[in-house]
């Protein structure tokens, strides 16, 4: 009996030192990736800030300056360069008021319990990732929609078409130039995540000895 005892205890902590060195490397995996894609959600953020905000000033500076440098300046042009200001404000005030903001939780002490708040740190970048990029598509392309309407019942469909042909490219290019690593991180790793939510030394100890059994 004694021998049987002292069997499952050296068991017991095998599994317990296995299980932690587990969560240190997933743990230092995880929290790597998420220092890198919050640094690259930030350059796309402010990138696209810029680019949306750049066209804007210059479509309005055009309309106050009365300057079409493509042709004359009527009133086709003036429309047509007040709708698209108005569709790139729009699209500089959402990465403003709505960045793609990518969280890191502090370091735990324990490492199984910092694993855990990194998977579900990698999962709320994941979804948030993923609301964005649709978000970049669908909701692009219904603005340009709405715009193309507004300027086809004012002026005329050529006008509405050169419109949306020109500004509905952007949401795809902005979607697709987007991190997505969480988002496919999450993808990957969602079932098996599920399985074991609370990944600590005990938990994977007693996988270990149900599979050794």
């Amino acid at each position: 009996m004694r021998v049987i005892a002292i069997g499952l205890l050296l068991m017991t902590v095998v599994g317990v030192r296995s299980a932690r060195a587990d969560c240190g490397t997933e743990a230092t995996a995880l929290r790597a990736h998420l220092l890198e894609e919050r640094s690259r959600a930030y350059t796309w953020n402010s990138a696209w800030a810029i680019v949306y905000g750049s066209l804007a000033m210059i479509q309005f500076g055009l309309i106050a300056a009365k300057t079409n440098p493509f042709g004359d300046f009527d009133q086709d042009f003036k429309e047509s360069s007040y709708v698209g200001g108005t569709k790139a404000g729009i699209g500089f005030l959402v990465r403003v008021i709505r960045p793609l903001e990518l969280h890191v939780p502090a370091q735990h002490a324990e490492p199984c319990a910092d694993v855990k708040a990194l998977r579900a740190a990698v999962a709320t970048a994941g979804r948030r990732e993923r609301a964005t990029f649709w978000l970049s598509i669908f909701g692009g392309t219904a603005l340009n929609l709405a715009g193309s309407a507004l300027l086809w019942s004012r002026r005329d469909f050529s006008t509405a078409a050169v419109s949306f042909a020109t500004g509905v490219p952007a949401g795809p290019i902005a979607s697709f130039t987007q991190p997505r690593g969480s988002w496919r991180l999450w993808s990957k790793h969602r079932a098996e995540w599920a399985a074991g939510l609370d990944p600590t030394p005990r938990d994977g100890w007693m996988l270990w000895v149900a599979t050794a059994f």
